[in-house]
């Protein structure tokens, strides 16, 4: 809040955990904008996290009289023109999207709020084009600074600020590192949280294998052999981000609602929200 009433234009870091309240602290950056009536852009690396974060502004805005819709590569046709007309006359309040919202045709009347997840994954000349008509503020948040956010923050370009906590009620997040000979105890670990009613999900840096790498693990082939060799009994689900975005929505909101069990998926869930 002191950093938006200021006349310089705000151009902040916001570092914390997954889970750690990063998007209830953006949604109150949102608001605040919104009520000096000006609008909002939220970009977010992929579709899946884009919507996951629209998804989650719809459920705090339930029933508020902020506007907001969601845009995405695959909007098309009659129905794009009066979306954007919308944004461009100022109708909706907050603007949720991917790199589409980079693209020339998409006009904001007065934007005053750039909030963009996992800010490494856009280039200096991306987040740039977001600014190509006015001057607003600029909050990013990332789970992991990498060493050109860090090098930004040392030269002043970015003031930062770190969730050090979760929020209260929220569980303890444990991370174990095991090794490859474990690996079936692993599995059998899992096996006895799904039987609790828990869920799982595994991630792969690839969609398919590669011939020159066999130490890479991709995701269509851990989900054959998790789905048919380990957890024949449970579900077991692929994301990846070559499927129709249709397909990905509906596996996304199926394991959000517990259908699904597993879930063997590659980076493009960025951080999942249930």
């Amino acid at each position: 809040a002191a950093d938006m009433s200021r006349h310089e234009p705000m151009n902040r870091l916001l570092q914390g955990d997954v889970g750690s309240g990063k998007t209830v602290v953006a949604l109150y950056a949102a608001l605040l904008a919104v009520a000096n009536r000006t609008q909002v852009a939220i970009m977010a690396p992929t579709e899946i996290l884009a919507g996951q974060h629209f998804l989650s502004i719809e459920r705090y805005l339930k029933n508020s009289n902020v506007k907001r819709l969601l845009v995405t590569g695959g909007l098309t046709g009659r129905k794009r023109t009066e979306l954007l007309g919308r944004i461009r006359s100022g109708e909706v309040d907050i603007v949720v999207g991917t790199v589409a919202l980079l693209q020339a045709d998409i006009e904001f009347q007065k934007l005053g709020l750039v909030i963009i997840d996992e800010q490494h994954k856009f280039g200096v000349a991306q987040r740039a084009e977001l600014r190509k008509q006015t001057t607003p503020h600029y909050l990013v948040m990332t789970a992991t600074p990498i060493p050109r956010t860090l090098a930004m923050t040392a030269f002043g370009d970015l003031d930062i600020s770190v969730i050090k906590h979760s929020p209260p009620g929220r569980g303890t997040v444990i991370t174990r590192w095991v090794e490859r000979h474990n690996r079936q105890k692993a599995y059998e670990f899992i096996r006895e949280r799904l039987k609790a009613r828990k869920q799982a999900y595994f991630v792969y840096p690839r969609i398919t294998a590669v011939e020159q790498d066999n130490e890479v693990r991709a995701a269509t082939d851990e989900w054959k052999y998790l789905s048919t060799e380990v957890f024949p009994e449970f579900t077991v689900e692929l994301l990846h981000g070559q499927m129709p975005s249709a397909k990905k929505q509906q596996t996304m909101s199926e394991f959000r609602k517990g259908k699904t069990n597993v879930l063997v998926s590659t980076v493009v869930k960025g951080e999942f929200r249930p």
